[in-house]
């Protein structure tokens, strides 16, 4: 079975029901599949329930019944990347803002805006770190990775 799951869903946890048929009786199972919170999912990413899926060959009168192997997908965000508690994303920024300095607005995972100084002559690739603005790390409870913000620098086009 195949789950798909948002960004923000595998950012902040998500329940889902899910229904399945057996292949051995063909009846109809529904199943609730918890996705933890700051939980990174990989894509593809294999998951076992165990003894919910069908009957075994060997078994098939009144044996156990096997594992139900959930498959994992994340949409991909257009502005995060996870990397493991952290987050990361380009930000742009004209060339002048970056050659004369600037004040900016950069969007958290969370929904919430943080403003970022961007000192004059900052170069294109030019990382800031935000701490504690990522995901939460399931590692180490309670804390959470950083929201890394890459400058990347664009020319404006006059019409």
């Amino acid at each position: 079975m195949r789950i798909d799951v948002t960004f923000d869903e595998a950012l902040n946890g998500a329940t889902r029901k899910v229904s399945y048929r057996v292949p051995s009786t063909g009846e109809e199972q529904t199943l609730t599949v918890k996705i933890p919170a700051g939980r990174e999912v990989l894509l593809g990413e294999v998951r076992g329930r165990r003894g919910v899926g069908g009957q075994k060959a060997r078994r098939h009168h009144g044996g156990q019944r096997g594992d139900l192997v959930i498959t994992t997908h994340v949409e991909e965000h257009p502005l995060f990347k996870r990397d493991g508690a952290d987050i990361r994303m380009e930000l742009p920024v004209s060339m002048y803002e970056a050659a004369l300095g600037a004040t900016v607005d950069v969007p958290t995972p969370d929904g919430t805006e943080v403003r970022l100084k961007v000192p004059a002559g900052t170069q294109d690739g030019k990382c800031f770190r935000f701490r504690d603005l990522g995901a939460p790390n399931v590692k180490r409870k309670g804390t959470r990775g950083a929201l890394y913000v890459t400058i990347r620098g664009k020319v404006l086009s006059v019409d």
